[in-house]
């Protein structure tokens, strides 16, 4: 078989963000923070939030290969079909070739925390935010943030029906307990508006607003820890993301660039990130949001 070359398009400047919605469905382990006394397989974090974070290459790549293996069905007659996917004008106008980077069409960033999943003591996941990181996911896409209320230590607000209360004003989180400020109805009401319709919007009702250190302070000490075999076959403790946690990932695109087109018809429902991917971790359901949260 002959491929015929691809022509490779230089982007002007990237101007058009967008964002990938990214839910962890089983626990995830990606990237390697710094090592701790205790712990030498940490998440990466962000060196300035301090909350984990998903690398742009991971990603990236972990994208790239899901759309290029969705190929398969229309290129297995081919004699090769993975390079024939590799070079599918429709992948290389996504992530470029591997030789000239600047040849992609989208440029993609780290995936952020929007809401780290924590167990409740109604045996319940709830989903824990705070006022930056929602503020960062309303930049990502361009909308204006309402006014949030603003928790102190060892404060929370939920919904008011919300499943997770213990009392009317008290909820546990983990093994913290936290005085239940009320309702925070304007952010609660913007996030269903914004999350995409299905298993994200469902779970309005177990959303919670930290503050911002306590938000990194459970980020830091209420991940789950496993233990795996190392590689002198002993057990090694690695930190893993818990299930159900929602991040964000701004990507950029030029104008008119083919690129968005492609993506928005072959962005796969799902994709495994990370880590010890054949025990089924690093599965996330993914979603790719207009500038304006419109999916």
């Amino acid at each position: 078989m002959t491929l015929l070359p691809v022509r490779i398009e230089r982007n002007p400047t990237m101007s058009e963000q967008h964002t990938l919605l990214l839910q962890t469905l089983t626990s995830l382990h990606a990237g390697s923070g710094k090592t701790q006394a205790t712990l030498l397989n940490s998440l990466l974090r962000d060196s300035d939030t301090g909350l984990p974070q998903i690398s742009a290459s991971t990603v990236k790549g972990a994208l790239r290969k899901k759309i290029r293996d969705n190929f398969y069905p229309e290129l297995q007659a081919q004699e090769n079909w993975k390079s024939a996917a590799n070079q599918d004008s429709r992948l290389i106008s996504i992530f470029g070739v591997k030789e000239e980077p600047e040849s992609a069409g989208v440029e993609f960033q780290s995936a952020q925390l929007l809401a780290l999943a924590l167990r409740s003591a109604k045996n319940i996941w709830c989903l824990v935010c705070s006022p930056s990181t929602l503020q960062a996911f309303a930049q990502s896409l361009g909308q204006e943030l309402p006014a949030l209320p603003v928790p102190e230590k060892n404060q929370v607000f939920c919904a008011q029906k919300s499943p997770l209360l213990l009392e009317p004003n008290s909820l546990v989180i983990e093994d913290l307990e936290f005085q239940v400020k009320g309702d925070w109805a304007e952010g609660l009401t913007w996030l269903e508006k914004t999350l995409p319709e299905g298993s994200v919007r469902t779970v309005m009702n177990r959303m919670v607003l930290v503050s911002d250190p306590c938000l990194k302070m459970l980020a830091q000490s209420k991940t789950e820890i496993m233990d795996f075999p190392g590689t002198q076959k002993q057990a090694q403790e690695v930190e893993f993301l818990p299930a159900e946690s929602i991040l964000y990932s701004p990507i950029k695109t030029a104008e008119h660039h083919p690129a968005l087109k492609n993506l928005s018809e072959h962005c796969p429902a799902y994709i495994s990130l990370g880590a010890y991917q054949t025990l089924g971790k690093g599965l996330c359901a993914v979603t790719l949001l207009s500038p304006q949260g419109e999916n």
